[in-house]
C-alpha cells in the first residue's frame, strides 16, 4: 500500500491538495490518475482513504472519504545517538529508528563528536519517507544538535539508560534491565564513545549502565540494536 503525507488534520468529508512533492510522486512515479483511490498519513496518528478529483500540473486535490484514528502506546521508546561524522549512516540511522517505530529520535553532541551541525530539512524528509514506507501513523520527534549534558538532565519520566563500551562488570544486558511497557531512553555515544566523565554524569543523573553484548558494533547499528531490544521486549510481554 502506498502512502502520502500530510501534515495537517485530516477531516472526513474535506477536500485538500497534496504537496508539489507528493503529488509529482503520484503523477511521475504511481501514474496515479483522477478518481484513483490513496491512503494519506499526517504523522500525528490518523490515516485517511481519499480519492483523487482533479490533477493540474503537480497539483493533485483529494476528497477525503473515511479517516481512522491510532492511539499512540501507553510508553515512550526514545533512542538518543551522538551525531555522527558521516552524513549517510547518521540519515540511514534516522530512516530505520523510524521503521522501528521510535517515538523519538535525539541527535546529540557529546564530547569526542566531530560533527555538530546537521541539515533539519532533510532528516524531516527522511522522516516523512520512512513514515510513508513504514505506515508508522505517529511520526517520531527529532531533536537536533542538543547538548549532552542538557540531555541527561532532561526531565524523562521512565527508564534511563547509557550503553558504553568501557569494561564494566555490572552492566547488564539492555534486554534484560528493561521492564517491559515502561517509558525507557537510551543514549548511544559517538564512534570514540561517551568520555569517563560523561558516563559518570549520566550515572549521577540516575541513568543506568548497560550493555548491547559482545559484539563491536558501529554507533548507528548500535543505536538500533538497543531500540530492537525494546521493542522485543514489549512484543513479548
Amino acid at each position: 500500500m502506498n502512502y502520502f503525507f500530510h501534515s495537517e488534520n485530516l477531516l472526513h468529508g474535506s477536500r485538500l491538495t497534496l504537496s508539489e512533492d507528493e503529488g509529482r510522486h503520484a503523477i511521475k512515479v504511481l501514474r496515479s490518475s483522477i478518481g484513483d483511490s490513496i491512503h494519506i498519513i499526517n504523522g500525528k496518528g490518523q490515516l485517511a482513504e481519499a480519492v483523487i478529483t482533479n490533477i493540474k500540473g503537480n497539483n493533485v486535490e483529494v476528497a477525503i472519504e473515511n479517516v481512522k484514528f491510532e492511539n499512540k502506546p501507553g510508553y515512550e521508546l526514545v533512542i538518543g545517538l551522538a551525531i555522527l561524522k558521516k552524513r549517510d549512516r547518521l540519515e540511514w540511522f534516522v530512516e530505520k529508528a523510524i521503521e522501528l517505530a521510535a517515538n523519538r529520535i535525539i541527535l546529540f553532541n557529546s564530547q569526542y563528536t566531530e560533527k555538530t551541525h546537521l541539515d533539519t530539512k532533510r532528516l524531516q524528509k527522511i522522516a516523512i519517507s520512512a513514515s510513508k514506507q513504514s505506515g508508522n501513523l505517529w511520526m517520531p520527534e527529532i531533536s537536533c544538535s542538543i547538548d549532552f549534558h542538557k540531555v541527561i538532565s532532561e526531565n524523562f519520566s521512565g527508564e534511563k539508560y547509557i550503553a558504553h563500551c568501557r569494561e564494566d562488570g555490572r552492566k547488564q544486558l539492555l534486554n534484560q534491565a528493561y521492564k517491559s511497557s515502561e517509558s525507557a531512553l537510551v543514549l548511544i555515544g559517538p564512534e570514540g564513545d561517551f568520555s569517563e566523565s560523561e558516563i559518570r554524569n549520566a550515572l549521577e543523573n540516575n541513568f543506568y549502565p548497560v550493555s548491547l553484548g559482545n559484539l563491536r558494533l558501529r554507533a548507528e547499528t548500535a543505536a538500533l540494536t538497543a531500540l530492537m531490544m525494546l521493542q522485543i521486549a514489549n512484543q513479548d510481554k
